[in-house]
């Protein structure tokens, strides 16, 4: 059975007040349709993920102590001693990391599809089809340091006889461990379709697709906005489109997926990230379009594999525009075009039959190519 959600919301904005509203969404199984609008300033569907958090806690032990101990004696009435300590110092450490879509609104199912605009300041959306709420907890004891001094009971002086590894050894024997805890669970989603658009200023956009065959569009107007896209599995589309000043844009997809990116305006930043999610060799092929047109735009590509078969192009226009390019695997290919000043480009390519096409109109141009 096929579920409709429409939800359309405005904020009535008096005497310089503004309202913000929050859609909490979250959908469970079969297939779903979600449509909203929304106005305003500040308005948000989803939430933001839980930022990581990180704790350091320090303390000390004594781990050794001789006791006193004679050293000899200069009159017969007196009897030289000596005592040596050793404290070892220690940390623990705390890290926590949740997924992006950790706390976004959701659709758990295949054959979902939304749809959402935002209009107004500053919103904010965070969406998944699939679910992804596992995070990692890692705790970590061990030592980092210690100290041995030597007392005497005839004066006040104490030696330095600095660090004590052994002792170090032992207490990390005892004491030190390192624990890794993982809670919550990945759930995939399939066929699925995702329209965002969001026009504005500092709209950001958090998108995550966890399955195959899943296919993601973003529009933003405005200035400073932000996009951040993961796709995890096959055969996934996502198309990027940002007109304003300071946008940016990073894409994550992972195994065999194709992207479209395309952003018009000043300082504008492209991450591509294509390939296996532990960052290890895969057999399947990415291709990603990056086009962007204005001034100050950089574009940094990372496509991994072992077979290979990945193709990236790259189309600038404008002034200081930069493209990093990294391709691992063989039968890759590379396309890039500059149109405009002091452009530069850099490009590293592993394995065999590798292929790059460069064209570069204007002044200034530098190539850095490495082709193993």
């Amino acid at each position: 059975m096929k579920k409709l959600l429409l939800v359309s919301v405005s904020t009535i904005v008096m005497a310089g007040a503004a309202h913000a509203n929050e859609i909490i969404y979250s959908s469970q199984g079969g297939q779903n349709d979600l449509n909203t609008t929304i106005s305003g300033v500040g308005n948000t569907i989803g939430k933001a993920a839980p930022r990581n958090t990180s704790s350091y806690y320090t303390g000390s032990t004594r781990m050794s102590d001789t006791g006193w101990r004679s050293i000899g004696s200069y009159y017969w009435y007196y009897n030289y001693q000596s005592r040596d300590t050793t404290d070892v110092s220690y940390a623990t450490t705390r890290n926590t990391y949740f997924p992006t879509d950790y706390s976004a609104a959701k659709q758990v199912g295949n054959g979902n599809e939304a749809t959402t605009n935002q209009s107004g300041i500053a919103n904010s959306l965070n969406f998944s089809q699939g679910s992804d709420t596992v995070y990692t907890e890692t705790t970590r004891r061990y030592a980092t340091g210690s100290q041995k001094l030597r007392r005497y009971n005839y004066t006040s002086y104490v030696s330095n006889l600095g660090r004590d590894y052994g002792q170090e050894s032992t207490w990390n024997h005892y004491y030190a461990y390192s624990n890794t805890y993982q809670r919550g669970a990945v759930t995939a989603a399939q066929d699925n379709n995702l329209n965002a658009s969001q026009h504005g200023q500092l709209n950001s956009a958090v998108l995550s697709q966890l399955g195959d065959n899943n296919y993601a569009y973003l529009y933003q107007s405005g200035a400073r906005n932000n996009a951040d896209l993961l796709q995890s599995s096959d055969n996934s589309y996502t198309n990027v489109q940002q007109y304003g000043t300071g946008n940016n844009t990073t894409l994550r997809q992972y195994n065999t997926s194709s992207a479209t990116l395309y952003q018009s305006g000043s300082d504008n930043n492209t991450t591509v990230y294509q390939g296996n999610y532990n960052g290890m060799s895969q057999y399947q092929a990415n291709s990603v379009n990056i086009m962007t047109s204005g001034r100050g735009n950089n574009v940094t590509a990372i496509q991994a594999g072992y077979y290979g078969g990945n193709t990236l192009n790259v189309s600038q226009n404008g002034d200081h525009n930069s493209s990093y390019t990294n391709q691992t695997g063989s039968r890759s290919a590379i396309n890039l075009t500059q149109h405009g000043d002091n452009n530069n480009f850099s490009a590293t390519q592993t394995a065999h039959d590798k292929v790059l096409t460069v064209n570069m109109v204007g002044n200034g141009g530098n190539i850095n190519l490495r082709q193993n």
